[in-house]
């Protein structure tokens, strides 16, 4: 009895043992990466975020915690660089160089409750030697890979003498180049760019975008950042890095280039006259030159009788015939304006605001109905006759 219970225990722990094994196994293995991805083009993070994967492993179905990044970079100038690194696991960064010499290096800082963890290691690269960054998690565990995230950047260089001395345009201008919305591309800004450097020894490049021109000036790749440059009205900017400074122009994407007609409104005897305004691409309208209503030009009328073109007191709007010479004869067009707003407001009599028909301009005392009390006010600016 007691061989059979001791073989029943025996069995009992076999099989926790096959159950679990994996994750006794996992503890107790080295989980350091060894395997590295050689990558030749990590210059395209220099001020780009660009992101790199070591694939996944949830489940223990593969191997990828053994590989890390393995990155050559040559710098085309001298300048201290660094790189930024993040993700969701514990990260790490280390700098060589051609020797094999480690230059600096950094690993699993967190950002505390956003459970995200990042590494930056930084150090001075000369021109034209070769160095090598090595890239990898760092957790310690089976699902030590995935995505992370990098960034390359570096200050300026002492080769060239300071970011005043780059000058960046769009359209010949820092900020004040406009583009319509609907002739707007992102090529178009792209081959409008131009930019002005100013070097050490006093000489100058001016450096004009093209579809058959270099992105680089004197061996440096100039790095463009059009990401704020989406087809949307308002103000957008263009960011570009040479040498490891920055320069930035603005231009402004408008709804339209407007292109307006313009016409005369005459005066109702409660409205005045104005000029109005109306864009033949897209229709919005303003007015202007605002002019006296029928009843306040009848009120200033004796101030212009007799006026003429070109005289003193002549005023455009009393010349109500438009024959240069303002006398009883406007006077006679101006009564008509009365008499044709008495009968315009039978029209709008009983209506209320918010109504179709409502005309505010027949509402005399604002009160948001037109009714008798309106129509008396009306009277009251009859002229003489």
């Amino acid at each position: 009895m007691k061989k059979a219970r001791l073989a029943g225990a025996m069995a009992v722990v076999m099989l926790i043992c096959a159950v679990f094994g994996f994750s006794f196994n996992a503890l107790a293995q080295d989980f350091t990466p060894t395997t590295p991805i050689e990558y030749h083009d990590i210059g395209n993070a220099l001020f780009r975020s660009t992101s790199l994967s070591t694939g996944s492993n949830p489940y223990n179905f593969n191997d990828n915690w053994k590989y890390y990044y393995w990155c050559d970079f040559t710098p085309q100038y001298s300048a201290e660089y660094s790189a930024s690194i993040d993700a969701i696991r514990p990260i790490g960064v280390e700098i060589y160089d051609a020797e094999g010499n480690l230059l600096n290096a950094d690993e699993d800082h967190d950002y505390g409750d956003e459970k995200w963890y990042y590494a930056n290691a930084g150090a001075f690269l000369e021109k034209g030697e070769t160095y090598y960054f090595r890239l990898f998690f760092c957790g310690g565990h089976y699902d030590s890979c995935g995505k992370f995230n990098i960034i390359l950047e570096s200050k300026g260089s002492p080769d060239f003498p300071s970011a005043e001395n780059l000058n960046l345009y769009v359209g010949g201008s820092q900020f004040q180049t406009q583009y319509e919305l609907a002739e707007y591309s992102y090529q178009r800004v792209f081959y409008d760019i131009s930019l002005l450097l100013v070097f050490a020894d006093g000489s100058f490049f001016k450096w004009e975008n093209s579809p058959d021109v270099s992105l680089s000036v004197r061996g440096v790749d100039i790095i463009l950042d059009m990401s704020d440059c989406a087809a949307t009205v308002g103000t957008h900017k263009v960011t570009i890095h040479y040498m490891g400074y920055e320069a930035t122009a603005s231009f402004e994407i408008v709804k339209c280039f407007h292109e307006y007609d313009a016409s005369e409104v005459k005066p109702t005897w409660l409205s005045p006259g104005y000029a109005s305004h109306i864009c033949k691409k897209c229709g919005e309208s303003y007015n202007s030159n605002y002019t006296y209503s029928g009843q306040m030009l009848y009120f200033e009328f004796d101030k212009y009788i007799n006026a003429f073109y070109g005289g003193d007191g002549y005023l455009s709007c009393a010349d109500m015939n438009d024959d240069g010479v303002i006398n009883l004869r406007d006077y006679s067009l101006l009564r008509e304006l009365y008499s044709d707003a008495q009968n315009g407001f039978l029209s709008f009599f009983g209506t209320s605001k918010g109504s179709n028909n409502y005309s505010a301009e027949y509402d005399m005392n604002s009160d948001g109905y037109i009714n008798i009390r309106d129509y008396s006010l009306l009277r009251q600016t009859k002229p003489k006759e």
